[in-house]
């Protein structure tokens, strides 16, 4: 999973599954970068 914000700059990337723990922080920096 890559995550950009609206520059194009990576502000998350992981391979594999995600934790528990890893969907609240995806969640948290996809609604600081909207």
């Amino acid at each position: 999973m890559i995550i950009l914000n609206k520059a194009g700059k990576v502000v998350f990337f992981k391979v594999g599954q995600l934790s528990k723990a890893e969907i609240d922080q995806v969640i948290q920096v996809i609604k600081k970068n909207l």
